[in-house]
């Protein structure tokens, strides 16, 4: 009797334990299983709430460079650039251009100022804030090779990103100047503050190239 006991309790105790390995495993996959649904959910969430701002600061891009103001006095003062070198203030055209679009930059909380440049640096600022982005790797040159497209750049240090694009011609796409739209860093970040904090670590702004535009977030968790 006293070994039929024995083999009797060796086999639930083996039972037990087996059962219990096979509840842990199931109980990991489900939870893991369920852990990466809902960290998968909250990255949607938060990436489509990044797409929207950067979409809209694209669009807002691309409104400046086929404006009518933007392309007709940037012509002109490409044109007297040639014509008139010793003609510097360009106030009638700097003045038009700034008027046509300041409301569509300041309709949009996050843009500190937006900058645009003739083919030869006359500057137009349209902008509350003294701050420049400080992005010395982005120059003109890389900004036409683009051909029309966007580059984006971050200064960490002012805690700005910025968007610069080449303004083609609506007539014949060559260039005629180019534009910086500088955004504060936490006009994008301020989208990830629904994640909640068990998930956050570190969340990086990537281009189509994978390359790191800025880190948006990071905490020590």
């Amino acid at each position: 009797m006293n070994k039929i006991f024995k083999v009797y309790m060796l086999l639930m105790f083996v039972s037990c334990v087996v059962l219990m390995v096979v509840f842990g495993i199931r109980f990991s996959s489900v939870y893991n299983s369920q852990a990466r649904s809902h960290m998968n959910d909250v990255t949607v969430a938060a990436e489509t709430g990044l797409e929207e701002r950067i979409s809209q600061i694209d669009q807002l891009s691309v409104s400046i460079l086929i404006n009518n103001s933007v392309q007709k006095n940037l012509k002109s003062i490409n044109h007297q650039k040639v014509m008139e070198p010793e003609k510097t203030s360009f106030q009638i055209e700097k003045t038009a251009i700034s008027r046509d679009i300041r409301g569509s930059i300041f309709n949009i909380p996050g843009i500190v100022s937006a900058r645009i440049y003739s083919s030869d640096g006359v500057e137009i600022v349209i902008g509350t804030s003294g701050k420049r982005i400080k992005a010395d790797d982005i120059t003109k040159e890389k900004i036409y090779d683009q051909n029309g497209g966007t580059l984006w750049a971050d200064d960490e240090e002012n805690g700005m990103i910025g968007l610069y694009r080449a303004i083609l011609s609506v007539d014949d796409f060559k260039p005629i100047g180019y534009m910086i739209i500088e955004c504060k860093n936490s006009y994008f970040s301020e989208k990830l503050q629904s994640v909640p904090s068990t998930y956050k670590n570190r969340f990086y702004l990537l281009n189509n190239d994978m390359d790191i535009i800025c880190l948006l977030y990071t905490s020590d968790a």
